[in-house]
């Protein structure tokens, strides 16, 4: 902003008072156009942030259904190998198969527009009640991933334990059971934390 003093000598109190009164609005004139300018901005980087939130929770929502699909499939094939156990370790190469035909999708989830917008200006800018709807949701998502991860290495375990048994005694079929019965609880988890992060998604996506 440029601000350039009158040209010429004032030739009185008048014509300097004049001459002050037209800088200052001049300057009033600039910082109200500059505020103006900084706005539109800021209303600009909202909504963009806005629908790209949007569209990557519904990507994120699509996805979630398919997975929670799956986790309740494996919830369901651990409940019958649990209670099939002492038939099953009686025909070891059996109770391999029904372990490896357990296939947990662990899903792919997207975060990048909300990633991005935290270090990014528009979060301080949005509505304290729709950042509130926001974070909640990608904290669902975040909380999701998380036991899903947590999850992978427990299925790893699952699948080479039962691999590496050609057959079983008491101990190592309890052993076993105890696996199926760890993984099975993370599919529960996963089923909770499925739930939670649907209801946020749905708050932060619902009439938008």
């Amino acid at each position: 902003m440029d601000i350039h003093p009158p040209m010429g000598r004032s030739e009185s109190l008048k014509e300097i008072a004049v001459h002050i009164l037209v800088v200052t609005i001049g300057i009033l004139i600039a910082l109200g156009l500059e505020g103006i300018r900084e706005t539109w901005r800021e209303h600009v980087a909202v909504s963009e942030a806005r629908e790209s939130f949007l569209a990557e929770l519904r990507l994120d929502r699509d996805q979630l259904a398919k997975d929670q699909e799956n986790v309740k499939q494996v919830d369901a094939q651990l409940d019958q190998i649990i209670s099939n156990m002492p038939q099953l370790t009686k025909s070891p190469a059996d109770l391999e198969k029904r372990v490896l035909d357990l296939h947990p999708a662990f899903y792919f989830f997207r975060t990048t527009a909300w990633e991005a917008a935290l270090s990014g200006g528009a979060l301080s800018h949005m509505r304290r009640e729709e950042l509130d709807g926001f974070v909640d949701a990608y904290l669902g998502v975040k909380n999701y991933q998380d036991a899903s991860r947590g999850i992978f290495p427990q299925w790893m375990e699952v699948e080479t334990y039962f691999q590496s048994h050609r057959s079983y005694n008491s101990e190592e079929e309890s052993q076993g059971e105890q696996k199926l019965r760890t993984l099975k609880m993370g599919m529960q988890v996963m089923e909770h934390l499925g739930e939670e992060m649907s209801g946020g998604i749905e708050n932060a996506t619902k009439a938008r």
